[in-house]
């Protein structure tokens, strides 16, 4: 543009002699000027867009560098599973094969290879072995037109009510699927670290005694265990955030339980019927205890940590044996019924906060102390601190 500008002048300077000769001259040079300044324009939205995008490819580089990994926790995409060789049947015999996909017998179990959704899962016994199987191994993953399907989920009722005593799962496991092992003989279980869902009911009402789960469970529903009998010890994994109702309602047998830090909530009855639980101990994390969680169960004494906010209807009621309570001054919401019929409570150690009357009856609602408000300062019962 600089070089334009310069030859202009001397070509004017040149050509000024006659007007016909410059009118013509500044003509052909307006021309030139704003040709050569269409091309810079042009030549500089270029340049700007290339920085546009660089930057922008930048700033997305940086973006995806800042986002967090994606936790192991949760659901995983089949098609990165690597299942192990030792896992992998490769001489299924398939039929129903059909564009989706395809079923499969092995072992006597039926599988289902869902083909457009990259993985497989276990349906349960096929009709002639029903009601004969004692020990069942589920496969990793099934070998369907050259391509290793994992199986990532045992459906729903897959072996409901069936005999069997033991399970091997695999190491590609992700669902356990609602009652998928209700009503069996199962003794033990071992969860592997690939699974984040055990569903409702799933292993209820069975005799089983050793539960072990590894880091990588993260829900846990409703009536997951319950009615588990022999069921002594459990130590819930640190990744689980969500616990469900009736998770161990009337384990009889639960003497210990472990919870993990990152649970804020006590579910509904979560250790209804418990009559073995004598002692328990509420993690510091835990900020609701829902309704009835310890109702019917063993407890002889319970501290309830500063941090817990509310306690709801009937935690405690028909705890026979509960002699000794402490609720700490956090506590904001009381439920009603919360010790009724506990009839050998002799002490709740409370914060003078929560010296009122309507605290007391909600307490005592449902049992035959009759509260007055000089009760509170001559109680035997209740014990304040500050």
């Amino acid at each position: 543009m600089k070089k334009l500008l310069t030859c202009t002048l001397v070509l004017i300077l040149a050509f000024a002699t006659t007007e016909t000769g410059a009118q013509s001259l500044f003509k052909k040079i307006g021309k030139a000027i704003e040709k050569e300044v269409v091309n810079e324009v042009k030549n500089g939205l270029k340049k700007d867009k290339k920085n546009n995008n660089s930057n922008q490819k930048s700033q997305s580089k940086k973006q995806d560098n800042s986002k967090p990994k994606k936790s192991t926790n949760t659901p995983t995409d089949p098609r990165s599973i690597n299942v192990p060789m030792s896992e992998v049947y490769n001489n299924a015999q398939f039929y129903n094969d059909g564009v989706t996909g395809a079923q499969t017998v092995i072992d006597g179990i039926v599988y289902f290879i869902l083909a457009d959704r990259h993985y497989a899962y276990a349906k349960g016994p096929e009709d002639s072995k029903k009601k004969k199987l004692s020990h069942v191994k589920i496969w990793g993953g099934i070998k369907y037109k050259g391509v290793v399907y994992p199986v990532t989920c045992i459906a729903a009722n897959a072996f409901l009510r069936e005999p069997i005593t033991s399970i091997e799962l695999p190491s590609t496991l992700q669902e356990i699927c609602e009652k998928s092992f209700m009503h069996t003989q199962l003794k033990s279980v071992v969860i592997p670290s690939s699974t984040w869902r055990i569903g409702a009911s799933s292993f209820a009402s069975t005799p089983i005694e050793s539960v072990h789960m590894s880091n990588g469970v993260t829900k846990i529903e409703g009536n997951a265990f319950a009615g588990c009998y022999k069921l002594a010890r459990v130590m819930l994994p640190e990744t689980v955030t969500n616990i469900d109702r009736n998770v161990f309602y009337d384990c009889t047998a639960l003497t210990e339980v472990v919870l993990p830090r990152n649970l804020k909530t006590i579910p509904l009855e979560t250790f209804r019927g418990c009559k073995s639980l004598t002692s328990f101990s509420i993690p510091g994390n835990i900020e609701t205890i829902e309704n009835g969680v310890f109702m019917e169960s063993g407890l002889t004494s319970i501290n309830i940590p500063l941090g817990v906010k509310s306690i709801g209807d009937n935690v405690f009621s028909n705890c026979d044996n509960l002699t000794k309570v402490t609720i700490p001054s956090s506590v904001e919401n009381f439920g009603d019924f919360i010790f009724a019929f506990c009839e050998n409570l002799k002490t709740i150690y409370i914060h003078e906060k929560h010296k009122t009357l309507e605290v007391a009856s909600k307490i005592f609602m449902g049992t035959n102390n009759i509260l007055t408000s000089e009760d509170l300062d001559d109680s035997k019962v209740f014990v304040w601190f500050k």
